[in-house]
């Protein structure tokens, strides 16, 4: 699964060209073409920062995979099954694909034109043929028809493609080719599947000893263009049922029939564990098989001797994946061989690292673009997409200010755990979120900074304990927790002020920022004794 960046893309009878100035148009015959300026999404990812432009316009469809009910039928032994399925893609949007999800779904809904016109074009010729028109008549309209919807498929291709091109830096493209290293080794992978329902077990005795059920489906992974997208890029395809997931470089775009979502790599949490399973198929070839049981259990664990069908089963060691956002992705994948969901986590976890210091810093401006100009779009939620204007000099994008909610914190009230175990996860991946993004402050000499962390530091034990509220399988833990948050977060707060005090300690700000941290570790320590 090799990456390649090419400089030019082809849609329909024009070509997209990848240069300095952006994304240039050309058609017609080779030693005879006709171009013009920028046109298209361009996107430069780099480590001096993000930069986005957009405009106009082969849709290949991934192969079709069978998708797992919602409900099913079960004996008394097993709980009802739920289902482990992502929210409607609608809801997937993150600030800086607000413009691009709408061309794409737009452009989606559009209705294709070329096979009414083949429809038509047929009707016609059958028309001839019954009112006996000669074969001089028939032959030139058959040609005229065959002319017609090879134009009418070409138009359907410019009206319904979405043309993106990338331009990297050296470290942008080492880090997207590790994200490329670890999909391939999930394609290289022996058995690979997709959690569609889980539920409790009742009576171990009947199923093997085991204490949940799955009902899984195989998944595939490839490298391939989204439908409706021409980009110059290789991207890593993985397909879920009714859901297809393209890592593209800056965001996961996920594809389902009621439309396209998008996720941020910041925004993605990935956890990935091992997992005993009891392998009634084939054991795939990479499996590492760590026991044994049989088909029917009795209460010490051999077998049932009821039983005449009952045949000893493999007990295989797998790693399970969890994709999940607060936007509302929620995806379980199961591999036969463990590490490759901790190769596929670091490397997504380094690219919303780069992602991060990228747009934390001002764009870097395209060469030999003094004739046009760059308009910054200017919602509230600090969108990254830029629009295409002619006019003066191009404004870079500005950072994002540090005002707005640590992540972290947006990841929590956004989870939707559905087991004690998921929990636990979320909660786990919220302490080392967190610390990662205070870390980000420890070089930091700006009080403004500062002061943005201390408010928002401020803010964790209430989250936290409105999160514990809302999982009632957290309840009996829910003291543990928030003195474990509460201790973590005073900590941060010792070297806030430490930093405050090395910064500017004389200055009115540093002294009103001092007293700040001291009220909110006297609030802490005040709610630490209800919790202890």
């Amino acid at each position: 699964m090799g990456f390649y960046l090419r400089k030019s893309i082809r849609v329909g009878p024009l070509r997209f060209n990848l240069s300095g100035s952006g994304i240039g148009v050309s058609a017609g015959i080779p030693g005879l073409r006709v171009g013009t300026g920028p046109r298209g999404n361009y996107v430069h990812m780099g480590v001096g920062g993000l930069f986005y432009r957009s405009t106009l316009p082969s849709d290949s469809r991934p192969v079709s995979q069978p998708t797992l009910p919602a409900t099913f039928e079960h004996p008394d032994t097993v709980a009802p099954m739920e289902a482990i399925a992502s929210g409607s893609v609608s809801q997937m949007v993150d600030s800086s694909s607000v413009g691009l999800l709408s061309e794409l779904n737009h452009k989606k809904k559009r209705i294709r034109t070329w096979p009414l016109a083949a429809c038509l074009s047929g009707a016609l010729l059958c028309a001839l043929a019954a009112l006996g028109a000669s074969a001089w008549i028939i032959a030139p309209v058959a040609v005229l028809c065959l002319v017609g919807v090879f134009c009418a498929y070409q138009l359907d291709l410019l009206s319904k493609s979405v043309v993106i091109m990338y331009h990297f830096d050296s470290e942008m493209e080492s880090a997207y080719q590790r994200l490329h290293d670890a999909v391939s080794q999930i394609a290289r992978c022996g058995g690979k599947w997709y959690i569609g329902t889980r539920g409790d077990v009742y009576d171990r005795k009947y199923h093997a000893g085991a204490s949940e059920l799955v009902n899984r489906g195989r998944i595939s992974v490839s490298t391939g263009e989204p439908p409706y997208v021409r980009t110059n890029i290789s991207t890593p395809v993985i397909f879920l049922g009714a859901r297809t997931l393209y890592f593209f470089p800056e965001r996961l775009l996920v594809f389902a029939r009621d439309g396209v979502g998008a996720v941020s790599y910041e925004d993605l949490s990935v956890v990935a564990n091992d997992k005993r399973f009891i392998e009634e198929k084939s054991v795939p070839r990479d499996a590492q098989v760590v026991d044994q049981t049989w088909r029917y259990v009795n209460k010490s664990g051999g077998p049932d001797r009821r039983f005449n069908n009952n045949p000893q089963l493999p007990i295989c060691l797998y790693e399970e994946l969890w994709l999940n956002s607060p936007s509302g992705l929620n995806e379980v994948i199961q591999f036969s061989r463990r590490g490759i969901g901790e190769q596929l986590n670091a490397a997504l976890e380094k690219l919303g690292e780069m992602l991060a210091q990228a747009a934390a810093k001002p764009a870097l401006p395209l060469r030999s673009v003094e004739s046009r100009r760059i308009i910054r779009s200017t919602p509230a939620s600090g969108d990254l997409e830029t629009h295409e204007q002619s006019g003066a000099a191009s404004v870079p994008i500005e950072p994002q200010s540090t005002d707005r909610p640590l992540k972290s914190i947006a990841f929590l009230q956004g989870a939707s755990p559905d087991s004690a175990d998921h929990a636990f996860k979320i909660v786990e991946r919220f302490g080392s979120l967190l610390k990662t993004e205070v870390d980000a402050f420890g070089g930091s000499h700006s009080l403004q900074e500062i002061e943005a962390l201390v408010n928002q530091l401020a803010r964790v034990p209430a989250v936290v304990r409105s999160f514990v509220k809302r999982v009632p399988a957290l309840k009996p833990a829910e003291g543990k927790i928030l003195k474990a948050v509460n201790h973590l977060v005073s900590g941060y707060f010792s070297q806030l002020r430490t930093t405050i005090e090395q910064v500017e300690r004389k200055s009115e700000k540093a002294q009103r920022l001092l007293t700040l941290v001291c009220d909110a570790e006297k609030l802490l320590r005040r709610n630490g004794k209800g919790t202890s």
